[in-house]
């Protein structure tokens, strides 16, 4: 008999978790979508009816996000996996890539730095997939700044950047060890400064 009273009290409470569920909007549970969102889905907790706490998003063009959510948005951390094979891990505010994260392409560069509104902005690096990598400053998206390439062939160019090109005072250092400071323009050089040799 005590079996049977303790059964019936595991599954009256099972269904009032269910009941307060649908009736509050809180709890986790999954949720299909139709219309302009049809074949989505989302697995995760709710509060007042909206996305929020930690879940899983399923997008129908086959993206998914894994992370973080505020009052429906994704917001916090997060790693948004992309149909194409692309990932980015890290921080999101009101469902955009804001704060510091990283993004892998599936061709096999990566960012790792600053992001401000969905776009690369602030400090970070981008390691290309053969072997050369920009460590500096990042506007919108662009090297834009002061930023250092280590190119694949071991040359190094440590200067200003404006809209990814080399733009204004910097130090060029050839993979032999010879060096010059030089003034760029657009990536043309315009007058040198200094060699060493």
């Amino acid at each position: 008999m005590k079996k049977f009273i303790i059964i019936i009290i595991f599954f009256s409470l099972v269904s009032c978790e269910e009941y307060l569920t649908s009736y509050t909007g809180n709890g986790y549970k999954t949720e299909y979508y139709s219309g302009e969102w049809e074949g989505e889905e989302y697995t995760g907790e709710f509060n007042n009816g909206l996305r929020h706490g930690l879940g899983t998003y399923k997008f129908n063009n086959g993206d998914e996000y894994i992370g973080e959510w505020i009052e429906g948005d994704r917001d916090g951390i997060g790693t948004l996996y992309f149909e194409n094979g692309d990932i980015y891990s890290g921080d999101w505010e009101n469902g955009i890539k804001h704060g510091v994260g990283a993004y892998y392409y599936k061709e096999g560069d990566i960012y790792s730095g600053d992001w401000e509104n969905g776009k690369k902005h602030g400090i970070g690096s981008y390691y290309y997939n053969n072997g050369s990598e920009y460590v500096g400053e990042f506007v919108n998206d662009y090297f834009d700044g002061i930023g250092t390439m280590y190119y694949a062939d071991g040359s190094i160019w440590a200067g200003e950047w404006k809209n990814d090109k080399k733009n204004g005072k910097g130090l060029q250092i050839w993979a032999d060890g010879d060096a010059e400071y030089q003034y760029v323009r657009n990536s043309e050089l315009t007058r040198r400064v200094y060699s060493d040799y």
